[in-house]
């Protein structure tokens, strides 16, 4: 397809290379994707005209810091909760991801084993995930949608969106507190659970918590210790998670659906530039 710029799928904000955004794996929505194979084609279409946040696409996994790459690649940041991310999807991969042969599918979906890369038993660095990461979307099979997952008896096409930084600043200034948020939370008469998922801090939420144990018991060891910066390092952990559900909640009050990686044209020769430069001139004279 060549080079190419994208969007953020709530903004429209064109992000061009080296441009800083955040992605994250989505799928089709089980309970609304009903499957059809014929002639060892699959065919996905919805059962419901519903128009809600998730009728077609759901979140797979937490937001992930990164650069935009061009040709719908991007360079994931090396952070900890970044590597929180990755684990939580690829152990997700390691059960569901479809295996399908190329002849089975028209969109050409490449046979992929995703467990002769990764254990999920085993103890990663995350330049080890990224280059995990970088060899499943290798071929481009993410943003065209070439992978699959299979989610209650379907199989459902994997993809990834992409958020804008400043789209995230936006829901952080209005909805997130984490210092306050931690202290004001009753660990007596609440669960490690309920505070991952921002219990009483989102109220509207069009996202199912995911279910992520390992997180669960890491944020319960911190919590429980008896070190002084626990706030830091559940930011650093929960960074991630928190931006997801951020996100959600935003798109709840937009009403904005979610929508897979946004192809945008490059203007190699400032066509568009040039275009508003005869605009404004035009303007010019007319005054004059």
């Amino acid at each position: 397809m060549g080079s190419f710029n994208s969007q953020c799928f709530i903004s429209r904000q064109i992000l061009s290379s080296y441009d800083h955004c955040y992605i994250i794996p989505i799928i089709q929505n089980p309970k609304t994707v009903v499957n059809s194979i014929k002639d060892q084609i699959i065919e996905n279409y919805l059962t419901t005209p519903d128009n809600y946040n998730d009728s077609e696409f759901v979140f797979y996994s937490y937001l992930i810091s990164c650069t935009y790459d061009d040709y719908g690649k991007f360079d994931i940041v090396e952070t900890e909760s970044n590597h929180k991310s990755l684990k939580y999807l690829f152990d997700s991969l390691y059960n569901d991801l479809a295996d399908i042969d190329e002849k089975e599918d028209a969109r050409n979906a490449k046979k992929y084993s995703i467990q002769k890369i990764y254990n999920p038993k085993q103890t990663y660095s995350i330049n080890q995930l990224i280059e995990i990461f970088n060899e499943l979307n290798e071929g481009d099979l993410l943003h065209e949608r070439k992978l699959f997952v299979v989610k209650e008896n379907k199989i459902l096409s994997m993809n990834i969106s992409s958020v804008s930084t400043y789209v995230l600043e936006y829901a952080k200034k209005s909805k997130y507190d984490f210092d306050l948020y931690f202290k004001n939370f009753n660990f007596q008469e609440k669960t490690i659970k309920e505070f991952i998922s921002l219990n009483g801090l989102i109220k509207k939420v069009n996202i199912d918590l995911f279910e992520d144990k390992i997180l669960e018991n890491e944020v319960s060891n911190i919590i429980n210790s008896e070190i002084d910066n626990k706030i830091d390092l559940l930011k650093q952990i929960l960074e991630n998670r928190i931006n997801t559900y951020l996100i959600s909640a935003l798109m709840y009050q937009l009403n904005i659906s979610i929508e897979p990686l946004i192809y945008s044209g490059q203007d190699y020769d400032n066509s568009t530039g040039k275009e508003y430069y005869k605009v404004l001139n035009a303007i010019k004279k007319e005054e004059v």
